[in-house]
């Protein structure tokens, strides 16, 4: 008898635990099905959040600004943008590298003719300094050197004045676009960082654009021009007379470029720091206050964290957009100013067993003026980039 209501019991405890595993078998695709509807809401509810935000930005002096900068290309800023929120590139990276490499092809093909004229004239002028011994009458010999030195000098001056409009024109471009931009990005800042953080940056990149056009375009460029010049004139004579001072204004560019770099960077980092920690605490306190209302508190939560992450998402892809089109802009002085320093300091390596020490002394000189303007277009480039990326990186 016993045994028979053990069994009785063991087959009703089988029958129930059936049960229970058929219901959770039919409980668990309904479940996941739950979660991927709540999974793809929240990505329609993103998508949609995003477009409504992109619709708040106006990028139509932006789009004009890029086709004033790059008319041959069919570059537009929200396309660039749509590239990064896809999350695609490389797309943007290959048209980056395509110009990149089209422009370094294009300088070499421009300055070749140019170091071959120079490296023709140089070995021309060591002939005659090598022979000079052999004439009678060592005055024509001088006078020939002269003359060969002075068409030297025109041809190098002729090719930094080229490259000196160039650079000018660079960082003028880089500070309107800059300028255009400013506007539009920092709205972004505005809805995803918070007013007070919005407002400071912007201070902070119109103050950057006022030290650029002050300092870089009205003083270093001529102080460099200045420096060009002394390291030509220093060599008409065999004796040098004005190294020192040229050794000098070579010392007051470099220190002018750290204490810009050092400058900016310190409070970039600084406001970086402090102010977006109020508009965090700020909005804090709203997202708590939000949840604490009866019936819709959770519901207004989710929707202001789905448009903060929204928000953020737009003003880093304007971030990285903004850093592709300076690092656009700023390559064709540094592509030509480094090709030049290389192709200068080539041919004085090639000519000083050769030439005489004067032509050699002012290869380098210009080879060394050209350097300078590279690393000053480089410090204009990093001074933009380094507060756009700490403006990024302020959640």
């Amino acid at each position: 008898m016993k045994k028979r209501k053990i069994t009785i019991v063991i087959c009703l405890l089988l029958i129930v635990a059936e049960f229970f595993a058929v219901a959770m078998l039919l409980t668990i695709p309904v479940l996941a099905a739950l979660e991927d509807e709540q999974v793809q809401e929240q990505k329609s509810d993103s998508t949609w959040t995003k477009e409504r935000l992109m619709e708040e930005l106006d990028f139509g002096e932006v789009e004009q600004e890029l086709k004033k900068l790059f008319p041959r290309e069919k570059i537009t800023f929200t396309d660039l943008l749509s590239c990064l929120f896809a999350g695609e590139p490389d797309k943007v990276f290959g048209v980056a590298g395509d110009m990149i490499r089209d422009r370094f092809f294009y300088e070499l093909s421009v300055n070749r003719r140019s170091m071959v004229q120079i490296l023709a004239i140089a070995l021309v002028a060591a002939v005659i300094t090598n022979f000079s011994g052999m004439v009678k009458n060592k005055q024509i010999a001088e006078i020939s050197f002269y003359l060969l030195y002075l068409l030297l000098i025109t041809i190098c001056l002729n090719a930094f004045q080229v490259t000196l409009d160039a650079v000018q024109t660079s960082i003028g471009e880089l500070t309107g676009f800059i300028q255009v931009l400013g506007p539009v990005y920092f709205l972004a800042v505005a809805f995803s960082s918070g007013l007070n953080t919005s407002m400071v940056f912007y201070h902070l990149i119109l103050v950057l654009i006022y030290l650029v056009e002050l300092v870089v375009l009205q003083f270093l460029i001529p102080l460099i021009h200045v420096y060009i010049m002394m390291r030509v004139l220093d060599n008409l004579s065999p004796e040098a007379y004005l190294s020192r001072f040229s050794e000098l204004l070579e010392l007051v560019i470099r220190w002018i470029l750290k204490a810009l770099l050092t400058g900016v960077a310190g409070i970039s980092l600084i406001q970086g720091l402090l102010v977006p920690v109020l508009d965090s605490l700020k909005r804090g306190t709203l997202m708590k206050g939000m949840e604490m209302i009866p019936g819709i508190g959770d519901i207004a939560s989710g929707a202001g964290e789905i448009v903060i992450a929204s928000a953020v998402l737009i003003k880093n892809g304007i971030g990285i957009g903004a850093a592709v089109v300076c690092i656009l802009i700023c390559m064709t002085p540094v592509i030509q100013t480094g090709l030049l320093v290389l192709l200068y300091k080539l041919s004085a390596a090639l000519l000083q067993p050769v030439s005489d020490k004067r032509i050699v002394s002012m290869l380098g000189g210009i080879g060394d003026g050209m350097q300078i303007l590279m690393k000053m277009v480089m410090t204009v480039a990093v001074l933009f980039l380094l507060t756009i990326a700490i403006v990024s990186a302020t959640a």
